[in-house]
């Protein structure tokens, strides 16, 4: 698949950020999108099949470990301050 593509500078909250990606014709005018070279056609090539599949099932694997992770600290966090609570509830019943 062919693509036209430039190096860019991208204004985003006063930081300038380099990149390169594929070009439009709205990025020209555009306040936030400097083109800092050339256009230039490329072509690419398709990964082999199911190859970029296993990249996405690897990122979306990490991506779940990385939920479950934050998911038990919540949780053990709302289980601390539950006992906490219960124990403060016991104290002024005795």
């Amino acid at each position: 698949m062919k693509y036209k593509i430039a190096e860019y500078k991208m204004i985003v909250n006063e930081h300038i950020i380099d990149s390169v990606g594929e070009w439009e014709d709205y990025m020209e005018d555009h306040q936030d999108y400097i083109r800092t070279s050339e256009v230039v056609e490329v072509e690419l090539e398709k990964l082999p099949y199911g190859e970029a599949e296993k990249h996405e099932i690897d990122s979306i694997d990490k991506q779940i470990q990385k939920v479950r992770a934050e998911t038990e600290v919540k949780i053990g966090r709302l289980e601390t301050r539950r006992q906490e609570l219960l124990a403060i509830g016991s104290d002024q019943v005795a």
